[in-house]
């Protein structure tokens, strides 16, 4: 058990603790599903740069969620669903972003 005295963050190690993994793992999701609705719902008319901005908010995304896995499994538990769908949206926010770019 943690400490109550602790704050929420911190762990018994130097990953942190549970209240990071969540946070990283649903910051992560929220940023990826917000890059998904840019990707859809931004008019692009042929700026290269917008498609790049939004690519690179989905990879960023999906790195923030990655980060807590090694935080869950530090813990001993199974990563938050919240980390594979922030990886399916990011991942399919970059295709659509490939294929507004190349037409």
């Amino acid at each position: 058990m943690s400490d109550p005295t602790r704050p929420w963050w911190t762990g018994d190690d130097d990953v942190g603790g549970i209240g990071f993994a969540r946070f990283f793992a649903w910051t992560g999701m929220l940023m990826a599903l917000a890059s998904l609705f840019l990707a859809v719902a931004a008019p692009l008319e042929g700026d290269a740069l917008r498609t790049v901005w939004i690519t690179g908010t989905a990879a960023v995304s999906m790195w923030i969620a990655f980060m807590s896995v090694p935080r869950y499994h530090a813990l001993g538990m199974r990563a938050s669903f919240a980390v594979p769908t922030a990886m399916v949206l990011g991942s399919l926010t970059i295709l659509i972003m490939i294929y507004a770019f190349l037409v």
